[in-house]
């Protein structure tokens, strides 16, 4: 029985995705007016029969549309394939999370576009998106470790944390910090430790957003949260402005989701005894890519179709913490009904494993000491 479903599910996507593809993507005027009217998938999910339908009866125009649907046949693979990727991109700054996801979708031809944690739009790097199916990876990329590269300006502090908002404090640093001090005050911010959403945030509280209370000029109490910060460390020395009685950091801070870097400054500044903002922040790394690994849109919108393929990774990068394990025909024929695994596919029984069959990443399991056996934690790519 669930088998049939899979079956059914996959073969109603398929479907969708190609008349999707054939609308959007195949410019050839023989397959025009044509649309999938079927898809028949094999028990074991690796091949499909599509069937079609078109607006002319004629036996020529029916010749003549088989013809382009022959041609078309390396693009909708292509095309099919792209919907199950990662596509690491290089956020510009001036553009919201949001926007990045709008222009993906125009670029790929396909609204099943996510994005694996939010960039505010004066901070620009790393951002993974996933593509088609690859969304299901969303939210493993986001808890991935996160590397940012910045600055924070003592002297100064406002209402957004960062240099969008309106000043809310002022403290002329009449002498500027040592290395020594700044380090230590660094060091109290490292592992795990208590953080305070800033009010200017996408955090919700009773529903609503904190921007949305702090837009309205309401207070409300911010949930407090276990963050994770790996490393907190100046990259060069500090500098110091006489005639502002300001002092400039420039620091990279290795971090767990949901830390917000622009509160570490702030809470940076209270260590020291001064308002403190975060006045340039940049993504290094997220989900495992980094900035040479990504591409910006300009690249994505001038980039040819063969291009944007080796701009994209396949499901399993966002899994390169978890062991593989290599399955058996007889064990995928299990996994495809979503069946246990015995517990001794895998030494380790307090890890997640991933599981591969034909090259691809097909789904996640972790061990249910319950009942001794590995089980279905998300299923990834059943085709």
């Amino acid at each position: 029985m669930a088998q049939h479903y899979r079956v059914g599910r996959l073969s109603q996507e398929i479907q969708r995705e190609v008349n999707d593809i054939l609308t959007k993507r195949v410019r050839d005027p023989r397959v025009q007016g044509v649309t999938i009217t079927g898809v028949e998938v094999t028990g074991d999910l690796q091949h499909a029969t599509i069937y079609y339908s078109t607006l002319s009866n004629l036996a020529s125009d029916a010749e003549k549309t088989q013809i382009g649907l022959d041609k078309a046949t390396g693009l909708i693979r292509r095309e099919l394939g792209q919907r199950l990727r990662i596509l690491p991109l290089n956020k510009d700054r001036g553009m919201t999370s949001h926007d990045a996801v709008f222009k993906c979708r125009k670029i790929f031809k396909t609204r099943k576009v996510g994005h694996s944690g939010t960039l505010d739009p004066n901070v620009d790097g790393v951002l993974p998106i996933c593509i088609g199916r690859a969304t299901k990876a969303v939210n493993y990329l986001m808890a991935s470790g996160k590397v940012y590269k910045g600055e924070i300006i003592l002297g100064f502090a406002t209402e957004t944390e960062d240099l969008d908002g309106t000043v809310v404090a002022k403290k002329a640093i009449k002498r500027p910090f040592s290395q020594e001090q700044i380090d230590q005050a660094m060091a109290q911010l490292t592992g795990e430790i208590i953080q305070i959403p800033p009010m200017y945030s996408a955090v919700k509280v009773n529903g609503k957003r904190l921007y949305e209370y702090a837009r309205a000029g309401q207070s409300v109490e911010r949930p407090k949260r276990m963050i994770t910060v790996d490393y907190f460390k100046q990259t060069k020395p500090s500098t110091y402005d006489a005639v502002k009685k300001q002092q400039t950091l420039y620091f990279e801070v290795g971090c767990g989701k949901g830390t917000y870097v622009r509160t570490l400054a702030l809470d940076l500044g209270e260590i020291l005894g001064v308002p403190a903002v975060m006045s340039d922040l940049t993504r290094l790394q997220s989900g495992g890519f980094n900035l040479k690994k990504s591409v910006t849109l300009e690249q994505l919108t001038n980039a040819t179709p063969e291009e944007l393929e080796t701009y994209l990774y396949p499901l399993e990068y966002a899994f390169q913490s978890h062991p593989k394990v290599i399955l058996t025909e007889q064990q995928w024929q299990k996994v495809q009904n979503g069946g246990f695994l015995p517990a001794n596919i895998f030494k380790d029984k307090t890890t997640k494993i991933l599981l591969m069959y034909g090259d691809k990443a097909r789904a996640l399991y972790y061990y249910d000491d319950k009942k001794d056996v590995f089980r279905s934690e998300q299923m990834l790519d059943l085709t």
